[in-house]
């Protein structure tokens, strides 16, 4: 759960939001493999109040894709006899 409020919070600041054609996209996506209509598939997401949840869904994996994207791996090379530093996650 925090991490869902952390892609949150970060979508905000980022002002990460899925645009209109990304969003027409999917539909279209998913229409294709559930051999439905893009109509019936928004039809379908609407009339089971799931569209805000999908739209929320695509957020927060562009706010994933943003963060692989931007991230900056430094890699080090711990010599023997040097202690290795070790960040714990919770």
């Amino acid at each position: 759960m925090r991490k869902f409020f952390i892609l949150e919070r970060i979508a905000e600041l980022e002002k990460i939001e899925p645009t209109q054609q990304e969003i027409e996209e999917s539909i279209e996506r998913i229409a294709r493999t559930s051999g439905e209509t893009p109509a019936q598939v928004r039809k379908r997401l609407t009339e089971s109040d799931r569209m805000d949840e999908w739209i929320s869904d695509m957020r927060l994996n562009k706010t994933f894709k943003f963060l692989i994207d931007n991230a900056q791996v430094i890699e080090r090379v711990v010599l023997p006899g040097e202690k290795h530093e070790s960040r714990k996650t919770r």
